[in-house]
Order: structure tokens, then sequence, then C-alpha cells
């Protein structure tokens, strides 16, 4: 069921998924290549892993960041009229009809 929003809200949902979703993708890579990179001197798999958790972290707390003040979380749907109705008469949260 779609819920309503405004385009400043859409847009700073937007960028938020954006930066979160571009830090982890920065990370993988980050962490493959300094893996590569460092096989020899340290062992390439853990190296990678915390390369990937630290610039992954880092995107997810620059997302937070600058996420504008007053504007409500995606998860503030589920408060929408029509959403409670909806899980009032037993239906669930989720991307398709069980």
């Amino acid at each position: 069921m779609p819920v309503p929003r405004c385009r400043k809200c859409e847009n700073a949902h937007n960028a938020r998924t954006r930066l979160g979703c571009g830090g982890a993708i920065i990370g993988l890579i980050s962490g493959i290549l300094l893996g590569i990179a460092l096989q020899d001197e340290f062992h390439g798999v853990i190296v990678a892993l915390v390369a990937f958790a630290i610039i992954s972290i880092i995107g997810y707390i620059i997302s937070l960041a600058t996420f504008p003040l007053g504007i409500k979380s995606e998860s503030h749907k589920n408060n929408f009229p029509t959403m409670q109705e909806m899980l009032e008469k037993g239906w669930k949260i989720g991307d398709k009809p069980s």
C-alpha cells in the first residue's frame, strides 16, 4: 500500500539510503583491494573485513549526520492511518502477500 510523503522527505530518505549503500559498496571494494595489497604483510581476509567494517560504519554515520532535522524516518509510515487500519485487520508489513 503506498503511503504518501512530500518531495522533501522522499529526497532526504533517498539521500540517506544512497549514502549508506555507497559506504557499504566503497567499503567492500576498498576491503578487497586492501586485502589483496596487504596479503603478504597481514592476513588479507582480516584486513579486508576491517576495512569494509570501518568504511561502511563511516558511510552510515555520515548518512545519519546529514539527515535533515524535522524529517521523520521511513518507519514512521507504519503510523499512517490507513496502514494502522490494515494492521488492525490482520495484515502484515512486507513486500508481498504471504
